[in-house]
């Protein structure tokens, strides 16, 4: 099997570099979290690196790490430096919970195609829904620090239940902190989300949440996105929201045909939130 038989070769790549994180969000989507036999040996840190390599000359122009959380990858720092450094030149973002950053990573990735994504889920409702002692108060810090360093950085703002009322907070936030982008994503029930459906929003919530995103692109100058993906196309059985349409299809997956998912093993996907690998991405993309 060749790149080609599986997927095309694509200009983003995903790379979840570890399944392990130091924060228990109760949204949060992981498939591991769904599926333990996907748990495996993870790649080493010269493993990524030559997986990096592999995908830059299949056309590979921006990685996004994650994981789990990538900061907590030992040997991350020589990652960073490989990609800051090769000729290729790609952009890459780290989607990170913020906890491991600090001012040295901040000075690595100042002046280069580097930046950094972070969850906003909650105000009054972040400790709850990060289930850690990690406080809104340090993300704020965090984003000044950002900021102040000359570190673009995104935000994501998965919206639940209790945090409902506060979409509109937490986009202010955001985008008074210097965000680059925002981005307003319904929680969907997957992975360790799925232990918690008091965290759903129902059809009717999540359309009133899409009219009222509207209403605030026309109010800040952040560029400002929703995602309408409800639950993922590329799911079979799943928890869908309550009162959903009979009949109703989801809007096509924005990542399977533009991205490659390359799991802390190895192994791709063609989406987030699927369990079934494609193969081993060094013998996709030799």
């Amino acid at each position: 099997m060749t790149a080609r038989d599986s997927k095309m070769d694509p200009k983003h790549a995903v790379l979840e570099l570890t399944f392990r994180c130091n924060q228990n969000c109760i949204f949060c989507y992981l498939p591991w979290l769904e599926a333990p036999s996907m748990i495996a040996p993870e790649l080493s840190i010269d493993d990524w690196m030559d997986v990096a390599g592999r995908l830059m000359r299949h056309g590979v122009k921006h990685f996004t790490l994650t994981g789990g959380e990538p900061l907590v990858k030992p040997g991350v720092e020589t990652l960073l430096d490989f990609l800051i450094g090769h000729e290729a030149k790609p952009a890459f973002t780290i989607f990170t919970n913020g906890i491991r950053v600090d001012d040295a990573l901040l000075r690595k990735l100042k002046g280069t195609r580097g930046d950094i994504a972070c969850s906003l889920p909650g105000l009054k409702q972040f400790a709850k829904l990060t289930a850690s002692d990690h406080t809104v108060y340090e993300m704020i810090d965090l984003f000044a620090e950002m900021k102040s360093a000359g570190v673009g950085f995104s935000v994501g703002v998965t919206v639940t239940k209790p945090a409902l009322r506060e979409m509109e907070d937490l986009v202010s936030l955001a985008a008074i902190s210097g965000a680059k982008n925002i981005q307003v994503v319904p929680f969907t029930a997957e992975g360790r989300g799925t232990l918690h459906p008091e965290l759903m929003l129902t059809y009717e919530d999540m359309r009133e949440l899409g009219r009222r995103v509207e209403k605030l692109k026309g109010k800040i100058k952040t560029p400002l996105y929703f995602s309408e993906e409800y639950f993922c196309s590329c799911r079979g059985e799943c928890i869908k929201p309550e009162g959903l349409p009979e009949g109703y299809s989801p809007p096509p997956c924005h990542i399977e045909n533009r991205t490659l998912v390359v799991g802390p093993a190895g192994q791709c996907r063609k989406c987030l939130h699927t369990f079934d690998s494609l193969g081993d991405v060094r013998e996709l993309y030799p």
